[in-house]
């Protein structure tokens, strides 16, 4: 290519290397910095090209970039610095159950691409990684679900979005990439009588008050983090003030999951008999401890209860009792499940629940459409049947059976 095809003021040299090679290499220049001493200083950089068509092109796109501000200098940043920066700058938010979450889920990534520049990183790369993570499940076969690999890249792509915003790319590659469907799972729900067997048989249980307070929908740490002194017996009320999870192998206390989770749970007589079983089975007066401190589920040693060790209690009765088997969260499903299809308005429900209203809607949509069918019976019945009915609305009823329309 001729000197006279080069953009003007092109500064693009041929270098030939050691080996006998040759490369096109030209100087950038870049927006001067101030030292500070409060003197301007210069700054360029060198790009070298294989070819001289590469280095011209690359010369004029990256000169437009520094005219524009768009221009993202050399880094050699790896995708595995990019999510540790990510994480660094939004774990100080973080629960430490949320940290370990978000870790174990950008775990695979890592180990797919995280010695890769992340400068180098393109689309193509981020569709091979939604095809891995699809294909494997820690060394197993049959793919991790469509949620699991929907929420890595989630995090892969807030990552770079905080790598965007500091300059270390110009764009996001992993925008726009195509994620495996999410099928809806169908949730395994107990009935009320079902229910009602489940706190018969719990009351034969040294848990009988822990296990009873998940019949009221709440959460497992909910469950395990409560403490006598929540128990406000005027009000026939615990207030859910703490919550405590597993993180990896340990058991963290803090807050309740969300904001909508401080609130109150009301008791009835049945919550309130099993109780007062497991504050007589439990309590051991030579423990030097506040009593309204003391938590409600403990081990036989009384030490606060491991969460996967309520859970096996949990199993076990549920089995002693001939139920069918669900998760233990699915107690928390039953219990929204119950009061939906009783009519109960949603807003209601999720506060008891400590749920965000949108979602419990657009979870529970069976039960919602259990709802919606019996307001339209009960606005069938004040109106009175069709034959009761003269005039257009008896024509509307007539066209709809010819409309191929059947009840």
């Amino acid at each position: 290519m001729t000197e006279q095809r080069r953009q003007r003021g092109s500064s693009i040299q041929r270098v030939v290397l050691k080996s006998g090679e040759v490369r096109w290499r030209f100087r950038l220049d870049l927006p001067p910095v101030v030292d500070e001493n409060g003197r301007v200083r210069r700054r360029q950089q060198t790009i070298t090209c294989k070819t001289e068509a590469e280095a011209i092109a690359a010369q004029a796109k990256a000169r437009a970039q520094v005219h524009a501000g768009d221009y993202v200098e050399p880094d050699r940043a790896t995708v595995d610095d990019v999510l540790d920066a990510w994480i660094a700058a939004k774990s100080v938010r973080w629960k430490p159950s949320t940290k370990y979450v978000n870790e174990s889920a950008l775990r695979p990534i890592r180990a797919f691409m995280g010695d890769k520049p992340v400068q180098r990183l393109r689309p193509e790369d981020v569709d091979k990684l939604v095809r891995h993570l699809s294909s494997t499940r820690s060394g197993a076969e049959g793919g991790r679900s469509g949620r699991s690999v929907k929420l890595a890249i989630q995090l892969l792509t807030a990552a770079l979005d905080l790598a965007v915003r500091r300059g270390t790319v110009n764009r996001n590659v992993a925008r726009g990439i195509e994620l495996p469907r999410t099928e809806a799972t169908e949730r395994t729900t107990w009935s009320a009588d079902e229910l009602r067997r489940f706190l018969d048989a719990a009351l034969d249980h040294r848990l009988a008050g822990a296990f009873a307070l998940s019949t009221l929908g709440m959460r497992r740490g909910e469950v395990l983090g409560a403490r006598w002194g929540d128990i406000d017996m005027n009000r026939r009320v615990i207030v859910i003030r703490e919550s405590r999870v597993a993180v990896g192998a340990d058991v963290i206390a803090g807050s309740p999951k969300s904001a909508r989770g401080r609130r109150e749970v009301p008791l009835h007589a049945a919550v309130i008999e099993a109780l007062r079983i497991t504050r007589e089975r439990t309590f051991v007066d030579a423990l030097p401890i506040d009593i309204d401190r003391r938590l409600i589920a403990l081990d036989e040693l009384g030490e606060p209860m491991r969460p996967d060790h309520y859970s096996a209690a949990f199993y076990a009765v549920a089995d002693a009792a001939g139920l069918r088997r669900i998760r233990l969260h699915d107690v928390r499903h039953s219990v929204a499940t119950l009061l939906l299809e009783a009519g109960q308005p949603p807003h209601v429900v999720a506060a008891v629940l400590g749920h965000d209203v949108r979602t419990l809607l657009s979870t529970y949509a069976h039960s919602n459409a259990v709802a919606a069918a019996a307001a339209v019976d009960a606005l069938a019945g004040a109106l009175g049947s069709v034959s009761d009915i003269s005039g257009p609305a008896r024509d509307i009823a007539a066209l709809g059976g010819r409309a191929g329309i059947r009840g």
